[in-house]
């Protein structure tokens, strides 16, 4: 005990060295990259897929799993989950507005959109508009009355 008292360095835990190449974190989540990213999800939607997990998208980017959260964390400023829900709540969104999917409740065109129950499908719409879905469409609504 007195030889840690007299060396508190002896506690100290050695410096982790980066995986790639030894690169900090910035070199890591190019532009490039991230664009890349958001390429894949906009043309292949795998959002859509309720089931997905970090491991299924970054197989199909061809990236390890910790690069490619690194990637989402850092690029995105968000975490996997958010990532995710927020182009599922662009899809609905969208979808929302399509005058050919008016005929589907909000539930049936949030299960479309890849949400696998109401309650994470509310919670993601809040979190990404900052609204609820009833206020944000019925603010909407009323934004499409006035022109």
């Amino acid at each position: 005990a007195y030889k840690i008292w007299a060396t508190p360095a002896i506690l100290e835990l050695p410096k982790v060295w980066e995986e790639e190449n030894n690169l900090p974190d910035e070199d890591l989540v190019s532009e490039s990259v991230i664009a890349e990213v958001e390429k894949y999800m906009e043309t292949e939607k795998p959002y859509l897929n309720a089931e997905i997990k970090i491991g299924d998208l970054a197989d199909a980017l061809s990236l390890p799993k910790h690069q490619l959260s690194r990637i989402i964390n850092q690029g995105f400023q968000k975490n996997f989950f958010d990532f995710i829900n927020g182009y599922r709540v662009q899809a609905f969104i969208r979808s929302r507005n399509d005058a050919r999917l008016q005929h589907l409740n909000t539930l049936e065109l949030a299960y479309q959109s890849g949400f696998n129950s109401k309650s994470a499908f509310n919670r993601a719409f809040l979190k990404e508009t900052g609204q609820s879905p009833r206020t944000y469409f019925s603010s909407a609504d009323k934004t499409l009355e006035l022109r």
